[in-house]
Formats: C-alpha cells, structure tokens, sequence
C-alpha cells in the first residue's frame, strides 16, 4: 500500500468521510492554517490625498462625465496645482507637489499644451513657477501608443523616472488598445496592475478620465437626472476598482463635480467651478486664457476661511440666510431655531455654525439663561462682514443641488 492510498483510507475511503476532497489527498498532510485574532489586526489609514477632496494619493481616482463637460479643462488646472504645490482652483490645498505626466492619445500634446499655457496664463505666475512649470509638467508624445492592459510596469517605470506624484490618463478608451472597455475582467485586471505597478512602485495617484452613456429615453428629454456610479460608460469593474469617483457636468459656464464613491472618505463632497475662457479672435478654438474659479470650497477644507480665504458655501449661505437680518432688523435666533430654518440636518449644521463663528460671520449672544444642562445658553445673529457675504437678493441654491 502506498503512501496516498493510505491518506485516502484514513480519509475514510474514495469519498472522504471527513469532507476533503478525495482528488488531493496531500492536503490533509498539511498544517491547518495560520489564524489571527481580529482585534489585534492594524487598522489601516484613510485613503491619503494629494489633493484635498479631488483626487487620491498613490491610488486611482476616476471622473467621468459627457464630452465637452470640461473633464480635461478640470484635470489639467488640477495638474498645473499638482506640478506648483499650489491651491487647486484656488481653495483646495495641495500635499504632495511634484511633476506630473499626462497621457492625452484623444486631444493631443499640441492642444494640451494650448490649454496648459491659457490656464496658467490665467494664473499670473512669477517666473519661477513659470520655470517650475517647464521642469514638472510631461506628457507622453503623440505617437507612443500606450495600452494599459500590458504597458502598467513600462509606465510605473517612466512615471518614477521623472519623480511623477500624478500620472493623468484622458480618456480610458484610448488607452486599452484594442481590449473592451466593456468588459469587466479588462477593467479588474488594468485597475489591478495600475495599482500594482504604478500606484505603488512609482507612488504616485493615477487619475483616468472617462465618459458617461447616453441618457436613456425614460430619462427625460436633456438627460437631466442625477448621475450614479452606474451612469459611467463601460463595464461596472470600472468604478468598483476606483477608490474615489466624481461625476462632473458642464450647464453654461457653470461645472459641478459630485462624488458618487468615496471609499472610507466622506460622501458628500462636490466642487463647483465657473469656468472663464478667452480665446483669439482668428481662431476661437486657441485659448488665450481659462481660468476655473471655484464657487464652493470643499465642507472639510477647514484651511481656508468661509468667506475670506475662499466664498461660503452652499450650506454656510443657507446657514447665513436663515439670520438675514435685512427685513428684520436685529434678528436672533435660538441654536435649534436656526438649525431648523437653515435645513440642515444636525452633524452638518454643527460643522457650519462653527466655522460661520470662527470666520466673524455669526456672532453669539448669550441670554442669560441657562440650558436644561446648566450651561449659558445662547442666540445668534449674523454680523456685518457676514452680512457682506449675502448676495443683493434671497435667491440661493438649494443645499443639496446646484
């Protein structure tokens, strides 16, 4: 009798009485495996950042909108931050500058370059960053063409090269060569090796630009619904992959960015930008200038001041309009009277009330009372430099929407 008929009769026969597969009955001559008591397991860190609230560090971040909603506009004012180690738009602060590399097969180094020149042309830059600029910005040319399902460890190679903390990718489709993009095996196996061989040895964030699929007929006649994860063109693997994702939409001059993932980050983070672009009066497709100003800093960019380093938000004004005081002068009104007309659910409005005091905005006044739990109870009312902040009518956006 030999040795594997033995470990099958002392299995119990053919079958395997105790439940193992009878095909491998070397198993059974190996140790049980290794266990682990789940508290004492390490926690792991949130997802660093490089840009506050936009895009990720040393992992994958994916926007998608419809062409012409400014996802290149948006990606490569985000680039010129990235390279200079300055405030994106203007609010969202940068915590790891470094060069950045950019992939553009669909637009083309020339109009890239177009573009990156009116944006910084925008930004009156001294010729140091201008000098800064030259060293830190690098885009692949024209004719190397680059397929993410094979070229991931060639790529992490020549992002380390140059340093890259960004590696930017417009758009995904022109990067696959000649695989799907509708299929997810393709996308779980290139968002795998981007993680593997660029994200980690290179550690830098790679951002992929994509698009959104057609609205269908029952979503109304402008496709006007709010977008979801599942309104990104191409297979699903696309977003499940992606640790942060953003919807972004263009109306007039007007681009809003929502987050439809943030994985073990907050949800509720969206951007809006006015978009400004001059172009020559030969040839208005050649930019002179474009700036992207952003209207609403991010809730958590505690850094910046509401209403002095960056505009209020849409939840700080509707906080500001529940104590306009301009038709009733001397307005006051207890904390939960003012949570109450401001709409905002109680997390929230606590943030906001905080920075709207901390910023001069709002002032507390105590009453002389007390609360139910002994302490001086106060009432509110907005102040001078807050009520500065107040447009010249009542009509402000909702707080969830645009």
């Amino acid at each position: 009798m030999d040795d594997m008929e033995q470990v099958r009769n002392e299995l119990g026969g053919p079958s395997g009485a105790n439940g193992a597969d009878p095909a491998d009955p070397k198993a059974m001559l190996l140790p049980p495996y290794e266990t682990l008591a789940l508290r004492t397991v390490t926690i792991p860190p949130p997802p660093g950042m490089l840009v506050e609230d936009l895009l990720l560090d040393e992992d994958i971040t994916l926007w998608g909108g419809h062409g012409g909603a400014g996802k290149s506009t948006v990606a490569l004012t985000a680039a010129i931050g990235v390279a200079l180690g300055q405030p994106v738009f203007g609010t969202l602060p940068v915590y790891r500058e470094g060069p950045v590399l950019l992939l553009a097969p669909e637009d083309g180094m020339s109009t890239v370059r177009m573009m990156v020149n009116a944006i910084a042309s925008s930004l009156a830059l001294s010729r140091e960053q201008e000098r800064l600029l030259d060293e830190r910005l690098w885009v692949l040319p024209d004719e190397v063409h680059v397929d993410l399902t094979r070229d991931t460890a060639r790529l992490g190679r020549t992002a380390a090269g140059i340093g890259a903390v960004l590696v930017v990718g417009d758009p995904i489709r022109n990067l696959l060569g000649s695989a799907e993009e509708n299929s997810n095996d393709v996308a779980g196996r290139v968002l795998d090796a981007i993680r593997r061989d660029i994200c980690r040895i290179a550690h830098c964030g790679m951002l992929l630009l994509g698009h959104l699929r057609k609205p269908g007929k029952d979503e109304g006649k402008n496709g006007d619904a709010a977008a979801s994860v599942f309104d990104l063109r191409g297979a699903g693997g696309w977003v499940n992959g992606a640790r942060l994702v953003f919807s972004i939409a263009k109306t007039g001059a007007q681009i809003a960015l929502e987050a439809l993932k943030a994985n073990r980050l907050r949800k509720e983070i969206g951007h809006r930008l006015h978009l400004t672009i001059e172009a020559g009066k030969e040839s208005p497709t050649t930019w002179t200038s474009c700036q992207l100003r952003d209207e609403q800093a991010g809730s958590a960019s505690d850094s910046f001041t509401p209403g002095v380093g960056r505009a209020t938000n849409v939840k700080e004004r509707a906080a500001l309009v529940a104590l306009d005081d301009r038709q009733e002068p001397g307005r006051r009104l207890s904390w939960s009277a003012w949570r109450d007309s401001s709409a905002l659910n109680e997390n929230t409005f606590r943030s906001v009330k905080t920075r709207l005091i901390d910023a001069g905005l709002v002032a507390a006044v105590a009453t002389g009372k007390r609360t139910p739990n002994n302490s001086p109870a106060y009432c509110y009312e907005i102040t001078p430099n807050g009520r500065k902040t107040l447009p010249k009518t009542n009509e402000f956006p909702p707080v969830n929407g645009v």
